[in-house]
């Protein structure tokens, strides 16, 4: 299916093509697109609970990052 619409409509000079979003969720759904095991540990991060984050940002711990236009 994707073969025939990429002939059919080939989307030339498009960003998105009609095929390139069946292509992806067929790569999806098909299990393509798994990513390997992460190597996380080797980054000095912390990962913040939402709960964490919103019971500190509601107590005025936490800064807040909006810009006013």
């Amino acid at each position: 299916m994707i073969k025939l619409t990429r002939l059919a409509v080939p989307g030339k000079g498009k960003t998105y093509p009609p095929w390139q979003g069946m292509q992806y969720m067929h790569g999806m759904y098909a299990g393509k697109c798994k990513l390997p095991d992460l190597d996380n540990s080797r980054y000095p991060i912390r990962f913040t609970a939402a709960k964490e984050l919103l019971s500190g940002f509601l107590a005025g711990q936490v800064e807040t990052y909006v810009r006013h236009c």
